[in-house]
């Protein structure tokens, strides 16, 4: 984070970020702690975090939301100048996937 801080001009997060998330305020409770606030500060500092949750994170949006991440559905574009860029976890690009 530090160093995204120091070289990008936002984060962004795409998914699985963390190993589980089994529901509201789950981050506050466990050893995820640590990184939600780290996440809020740099929020509440101005530099911008953009998540779109994977298959093992996606119960964790509202609490992100809550503490100023961007969050995004499926995909999110950007664009610099003329080039457009389009990220996403990628999960839902698996076809067959049966776990």
């Amino acid at each position: 984070l530090a160093a995204a801080r120091r070289e990008a001009d936002r984060l962004v997060l795409l998914g699985d970020v963390f190993d589980y998330w089994v529901g509201p305020r789950h981050g506050r409770r466990c050893a995820y702690r640590p990184v939600i606030e780290a996440f809020e500060r740099a929020a509440r500092e101005g530099f911008p975090i953009d998540f779109i949750a994977g298959n093992r994170d996606f119960l964790g949006p509202g609490e992100l939301r809550s503490i100023g991440l961007r969050v995004h559905g499926d995909a999110v574009v950007y664009q610099r100048g003329e080039q457009r860029t389009i990220v996403t976890h990628g999960d839902l690009l698996v076809e067959g996937d049966l776990s």
